[in-house]
């Protein structure tokens, strides 16, 4: 007879060894889930049910792990994508900032205060291509009337 101490010790060791096998079986399970082709979760999920007594309690963990990293890796992506478009923001926002002060300057040395009148209708623009066609077109326009032509109609 094992006495009580005895049954405990047994019981504990069975316990043990019955978790330390579900461990075993749950990392096959998401294995198999995650790297087999043409197996479905679904049917993952009827084979543990069908094999095991405690397998919907299984499943369930796991599924609820794959729901968390669902979460995890949906939340790590949107933070990711609002880096990068407030990334593009500033940037644009900074070339657009330096593109308006060289057109200031440009238009200053080259048609002297009649080229400042242009400076309002140019800071509407906010299409940073269009601001280097306008920086680009003074250049070549002989009159700050030839450079609104330019850049009025796209504007």
């Amino acid at each position: 007879m094992l006495g009580l101490r005895g049954c405990q010790v047994w019981e504990r060791r069975r316990h043990n060894g019955r978790s330390h096998a579900l461990g075993y079986l749950e990392a096959i399970i998401r294995y198999v889930a995650s790297a087999a082709e043409g197996i479905s979760v679904e049917d993952v999920q009827k084979t543990i049910e069908q094999t095991m007594p405690e397998g919907d309690l299984l499943m369930g963990t796991i599924a609820q792990e794959w729901i968390l990293l669902g979460e995890l890796l949906g939340e790590l992506r949107g933070e990711q994508l609002g880096e990068l478009r407030g990334e593009f923001r500033g940037l644009q926002r900074g070339l657009r900032q330096g593109l308006l002060s060289g057109i200031k300057v440009a238009l200053k040395l080259k048609y002297g205060p009649a080229g400042a009148v242009l400076l309002p209708e140019i800071y509407e623009i906010k299409d940073v291509a269009l601001l280097q066609a306008v920086q680009d077109w003074i250049e070549v326009a002989d009159t700050p009337e030839e450079l609104r032509r330019l850049y009025q109609p796209l504007a």
